[in-house]
C-alpha cells in the first residue's frame, strides 16, 4: 500500500516471537504479524503514558506539603547533627 509515511522492519527474533505468542493469546481474534505487533505497539504506548500520568498526579500531590514547615528548618535540624 503506498505511503509517505516511514515503515518499520522487525525481524522475529525470540522476544518477537514470544510477544506474538502472548498477543495471541490475549486477541485470538486479531491476525498474527503486522496486525498483532500494531496492537503490542499500541499498548505498550497507553501502558507509558498512563505510567507518566501516574508519575505527574505523584509528583502533584506531593505539593500538598509545601508550606508545612517553617523557612529555615532544615537549617535547625541540621544544627544538631554530628558532621
Amino acid at each position: 500500500m503506498p505511503t509517505t509515511k516511514p515503515r518499520y522492519m522487525i525481524t522475529d527474533t525470540e522476544a518477537i516471537a514470544h510477544a506474538l505468542d502472548l498477543a495471541a493469546q490475549a486477541w485470538p481474534e486479531v491476525p498474527r504479524g503486522g496486525a498483532a505487533i500494531t496492537r503490542l505497539v499500541r499498548l505498550a504506548a497507553d501502558v507509558l503514558e498512563s505510567d507518566h500520568q501516574v508519575r505527574v498526579r505523584a509528583v502533584e500531590s506531593l505539593t500538598e506539603f509545601g508550606g508545612v514547615y517553617p523557612p529555615g528548618y532544615l537549617d535547625e535540624v541540621r544544627e544538631g547533627w554530628p558532621q
